[in-house]
C-alpha cells in the first residue's frame, strides 16, 4: 500500500504559549502539519525532498509530524502531498489511537491508554484513506467527519 503524505489547512497562531510552531514560527504567521498515512521512513525521506531537516521532526507530538510554512506547503503539494481538512485528519488519528488502545485492553484490561508506537500508527493511519486521500467516513467517529 503506497504512503500518503497530508498536509492541513494552514493556520496562524497568534498566542505564542499554544504550542511549538507558535514559538517556532513566530506569532501570526501560518503553519501546518504534514504526516504520513503509511510508512514513517517515507515521511523523512519525503520531508528531506522538501529541506526539512530530521531535527526538525515532532515525533513527541500527539502525532508524528514536521510542521511547514506555506512555501513549504506549497512544494510539498506539487511533490504530491494531498490537501486533507484537519477535522477529518484527527478524526482518522482519533480511530488509529482508540483501536491501539482496544489491542493494547485486549491483552491488559487495566490499561488505560497505549504508548503510540510512532512507525505502527502511521501505518494504521493509512487504512482510514483511499487512494486519492480521502478519508473513508465510515471508519471514522461521525463528530470528526466534516460537512
Amino acid at each position: 500500500m503506497k504512503t500518503l503524505f497530508l498536509v492541513d489547512e494552514l493556520v496562524a497562531y497568534e498566542d505564542e504559549t499554544t504550542g511549538r510552531a507558535a514559538r517556532h514560527f513566530g506569532r501570526g504567521k501560518e503553519s501546518c502539519h504534514l504526516i504520513a498515512a503509511g510508512e514513517l521512513e517515507e515521511l523523512h525521506a519525503f520531508a528531506k525532498k522538501l529541506g526539512l531537516r530530521r531535527e526538525w521532526f515532532q515525533g513527541r507530538a500527539s502525532w508524528p509530524h514536521y510542521d511547514l510554512t506555506p512555501s513549504k506547503r506549497a512544494k510539498a503539494v506539487a511533490l504530491g502531498a494531498i490537501e486533507v481538512s484537519a477535522i477529518e485528519e484527527a478524526g482518522a488519528r482519533m480511530a488509529v489511537k482508540r483501536r491501539l488502545v482496544e489491542q493494547a485492553r485486549a491483552k491488559d484490561p487495566n490499561i488505560a491508554r497505549a504508548p503510540l508506537d510512532m512507525a505502527v500508527a502511521t501505518r494504521l493511519l493509512r487504512e482510514y484513506f483511499d487512494d486519492a486521500g480521502k478519508v473513508k467516513r465510515d471508519l471514522i467517529p461521525a463528530d470528526f467527519v466534516d460537512g
